[in-house]
């Protein structure tokens, strides 16, 4: 049996339960895109926006500081929802939302040399974003990441991020909710409320912290300097919390501190950074985000096993990131 859709779909693993995204006829060409599409001046390159932050001038066109626009090649995409099934296969088609974050008019700005304000209008956009999808009830989660740097295969290197609105919650996403329901129910706390109090306590694994914020060399890291970013006080949703300059700064600070202690690469070091906010209705969720290096190569062990080996404990990454400061 042959399954032959025109549309992108998820299918599920039954051996797993997890979905794999199938995206028929897709071409993933790495080639660099020139003229750059995210360059200010060259707005007819892109779809037509969703909104913006701007100085002047009207939709699609100059003027802007922050724009969002759908992805022109999307995994997900607006439409209906219909569910079905194929013998043993589950296939859920890929409705939901896939957009663009052109961060800056500038191309070769980037978290590192931005100013801290700057950051925080980014922020507030992606907040703007992730509530606005929330709305649409085909939509499960909200996924907000940021690839940067050759490492991070990144085919157009202006500054953007993504925002994902998905029609199921994934793996990781759900390894998360159940752990810290768990948690919950077994102690009436959050989970992640105890460990940054634990890491509090230690100071170890601390890198920067201030009142409402703190930024953590993770015990489970994955690969060396990951890093961990959490509000002190109990709050499930990114979108609805109070991030103010401090916080924006303390981003900032990140991906710097990383520069200077990841060498090696032109345009500094490659990462991923991902926002984790709860889907509606988790408010025994905790918003976080982490920040991967992209300076390790995956082993066939971990590969394989889904095991990661790291060869630095964090108690050292956070002790040569702190003097980064």
């Amino acid at each position: 049996m042959r399954i032959l859709l025109e549309k992108p779909y998820l299918i599920r693993n039954p051996l797993t339960g997890k979905h794999v995204i199938q995206i028929p006829h897709e071409n993933d060409d790495e080639c660099v895109i020139d003229p750059c599409p995210f360059c200010e001046g060259n707005e007819k390159l892109t779809p037509l926006e969703i909104t913006a932050r701007r100085n002047n001038g009207g939709s699609n066109q100059p003027g802007w500081r922050v724009r969002a626009v759908p992805d022109k090649k999307p995994i997900f995409r607006m439409g209906e929802q219909k569910r079905f099934s194929l013998g043993t296969y589950d296939i859920i088609p890929a409705t939901g939302a896939d957009e663009i974050i052109i961060e800056s008019p500038r191309h070769g700005d980037t978290w590192a040399n931005m100013p801290a304000e700057k950051i925080w209008e980014i922020l507030s956009v992606f907040g703007e974003r992730i509530s606005d999808l929330k709305k649409d009830g085909n939509i499960r989660q909200v996924l907000v990441y940021k690839n940067y740097g050759s490492g991070a295969r990144v085919k157009i290197t202006h500054p953007h991020s993504v925002v994902i609105g998905s029609p199921v919650i994934s793996p990781v996403m759900q390894e998360k909710l159940y752990h810290l329901k768990k948690h919950f129910n077994s102690k009436n706390r959050c989970l992640l409320c105890d460990i940054l109090g634990e890491e509090e306590r230690g100071g170890e694994r601390i890198i920067m912290e201030n009142q409402n914020y703190i930024l953590l060399a993770p015990p489970w890291s994955r690969v060396p300097y990951e890093m961990f970013i959490a509000p002190k006080n109990h709050e499930p949703f990114f979108e609805k919390s109070p991030f103010d300059l401090e916080f924006a700064a303390m981003l900032k600070n990140a991906i710097t501190m990383l520069n200077a202690v990841v060498t090696g690469e032109e345009d500094g070091v490659s990462y991923t950074m991902t926002i984790y906010t709860a889907p509606n209705l988790s408010e025994d969720f905790h918003w976080h985000i982490e920040i991967i290096p992209r300076i390790k190569k995956y082993s066939s062990f971990e590969i394989a096993t889904a095991f990661h080996v790291n060869p630095l404990p964090s108690e050292e990454a956070a002790e040569v990131l702190r003097k980064k400061k």
